[in-house]
């Protein structure tokens, strides 16, 4: 699962995704970079978008939820985090 981070503020903004954006570190760019001169900004590409991994498995709430958490452990980011779901719309 790909994590971009930028930014070194003491609060770390996770941007995630719903459905409908095929690549959320491209398509927040606009937003997330106006906010890293004050924040830790990581952006969570979900399984089969952007530059994450195709992956076979149950894709339900609770392994979403966990595959999150294990990738921004494996990013170095810890807890507390503010969470930032965004919605690309046409």
């Amino acid at each position: 699962m790909s994590v971009y981070t930028e930014g070194t503020g003491e609060t770390t903004l996770v941007f995630m995704s719903g459905g409908g954006t095929c690549s959320p570190i491209l398509d927040f760019k606009s937003l997330y970079s106006l906010l890293s001169d004050e924040y830790q900004i990581a952006v969570v590409e979900k399984f089969g978008y952007g530059f994450s991994d195709i992956v076979d498995r149950n894709r339900d709430i609770d392994v979403i939820l966990e595959d999150t958490r294990a990738a921004l452990t494996a990013a170095g980011l810890t807890a507390p985090y503010v969470l930032c779901p965004t919605l690309c719309r046409d």
